[in-house]
């Protein structure tokens, strides 16, 4: 497994670099015919952040997704919204209804302090509006 040391989230360059260096990979291998030499020290040190076309380019050359990517990021931990979309999914029926209620309180907490359009709408689910 791969480690960050700061015990938060990772920058974009920085996961890219331990992904490839994890996976025994030269520069080369990675990102030739996607950009060029500096571009890919630039972002590798996190002064330059990735389009998102090139972000996904790089990734799948590393036979990953969006999600594990984001996954190893968030130093091996769900995100936030990706939790209480975990939570919706496990609940499985209304009438659990004390796991509604508890998720209804988080996701309205959330909403408190972020913005989030897949949040929003899970809101507007859970509330049936």
């Amino acid at each position: 497994m791969l480690e960050n040391n700061s015990g938060s989230k990772w920058e974009i360059g920085e996961t890219l670099k331990a992904i490839r260096l994890s996976s025994g990979m030269k520069q080369t291998e990675v990102y030739s015919n996607v950009m060029s030499r500096a571009h890919l020290q630039r972002i590798e040190k996190n002064v330059q952040t990735p389009t998102y076309p090139l972000l996904l380019n790089v990734i799948q050359k590393f036979s990953m997704d969006v999600d594990e990517f984001e996954y190893i990021r968030n130093d091996y931990s769900l995100s936030e919204t990706q939790t209480l979309f975990h939570k919706f999914r496990s609940i499985k029926t209304t009438l659990n209804t004390d796991a509604m209620r508890n998720l209804i309180q988080e996701v309205n907490d959330y909403l408190l302090k972020n913005k989030s359009a897949f949040i929003q709408n899970l809101h507007y689910i859970l509330n049936g509006t």
